[in-house]
């Protein structure tokens, strides 16, 4: 039972959204102006979700769940490994069943901004913006073109908009923003929006 109870912590521990520790003021310009406060997160080398602010559990889970047949003695692990890749592939499907599309993973910065509406244990809207990881010994880089990516999700679960141009500046936990964001539909309304922002490390 102990190998069931250890997935079904981290399952529990995947599933929650925590409350955000700290918000940063960005500025919209589409429909409307807008200056909110988002809270912001950033995770690095792993994928995750609109959702949730930490990285996704759900890769560990299939690791430590197909870890099994590295252990068994030669031909039964071969014999094992389709099993473990199948219950790896289980687990991708699953976690995207239930927390909605996964962005970022290997060699990535994952940074995403969410709004909560007042009293709302959950983000109302989301952006997610991906770009290279900053290299050992490289502090400062400006990101442009293809390097980056970006998605609004408004409500959670729904991609409103997609990165039609912009850049991300990324330096020693600092990060500033200028995104442009086409509509993924034609009758949206508005033709484009625009973000800018800075995000700063927490101080200490």
């Amino acid at each position: 039972m102990r190998p069931l109870a250890l997935v079904l912590t981290l399952l529990a521990a995947c599933s929650a959204s925590p409350a955000p520790r700290a918000t940063i003021p960005v500025t919209l310009f589409g429909p409307e102006a807008r200056l909110d406060a988002w809270a912001p997160s950033v995770v690095q080398g792993g994928h995750v979700h609109a959702s949730q602010e930490g990285p996704c559990l759900m890769p560990a889970m299939a690791e430590a769940a197909g870890a099994g047949a590295k252990l068994l003695p030669p031909p039964k692990n071969q014999q094992a490994e389709p099993f473990a890749e199948a219950l790896r592939t289980g687990f991708d499907r699953f976690c995207v069943q239930l927390h909605g599309a996964a962005y970022g993973g290997p060699n990535r910065t994952a940074l995403t901004l969410r709004r909560y509406a007042e009293n709302s244990p959950a983000p109302v809207e989301a952006l997610v913006v991906l770009f290279p990881r900053l290299k050992p010994g490289d502090p400062d880089r400006l990101f442009t073109g293809r390097e980056v990516d970006a998605v609004l999700e408004r409500p959670l679960r729904t991609v409103e908009a997609r990165l039609d141009r912009g850049w991300v500046r990324a330096e020693a936990g600092r990060y500033e923003l200028f995104l442009v964001l086409k509509p993924v539909r034609a009758d949206a309304g508005y033709e484009s929006i625009q973000v800018v922002t800075r995000v700063e490390p927490p101080a200490r």
